[in-house]
């Protein structure tokens, strides 16, 4: 019902977050490193301050005592996971990086055929990994039995 990471470190991205979110999971963390950037508090979930234990209890025990809110919150964070993190949206960011990198003249992803088709279709279909057809998308070859991308 609730997902709790009262970290004390300063996380990169907490990607443990979006996985919780994407299960349409309300989040209870700390307000440190990129946790912010993921959690939108009072709408995906409540942020409290690191090392605080009493508000960090009052936050769980907001949220377990109110199931309404508590189903709002994680329904809001699997259409914040859809819209930021799903295989497609980060499929179109990385081409946007190398394409500004690189200086193309391109400015999507779906001007690559085989990238948009293949690996885009594929990529929904697997919900959030990367499938064995796009392994070269992670610098791994692909399958022998697997299209290429």
């Amino acid at each position: 019902d609730l997902f709790v990471l009262p970290s004390v470190w300063d996380e990169a991205l907490g990607y443990v977050i979006v996985e919780a979110m994407a299960a349409g999971r309300a989040v209870v963390a700390t307000r440190t490193g990129g946790i912010p950037e993921v959690v939108i508090d009072g709408e995906s979930g409540l942020l409290v301050e690191r090392n605080d234990a009493h508000a960090l209890s009052a936050a769980i025990g907001t949220l377990l005592h109110d199931d309404e809110r508590r189903g709002a919150m994680g329904q809001r964070g699997r259409e914040i996971v859809e819209a930021k993190f799903a295989m497609p949206v980060a499929i179109e960011q990385t081409y946007q990086l190398y394409a500004r990198l690189s200086g193309a003249t391109s400015t999507s992803a779906s001007s690559i055929p085989t990238l948009s088709s293949r690996c885009a279709a594929s990529a929904r279909a697997s919900r959030w990994r990367f499938p064995p057809a796009c392994g070269s998308l992670r610098g791994l070859r692909p399958r022998p039995s697997a299209p290429s991308c």
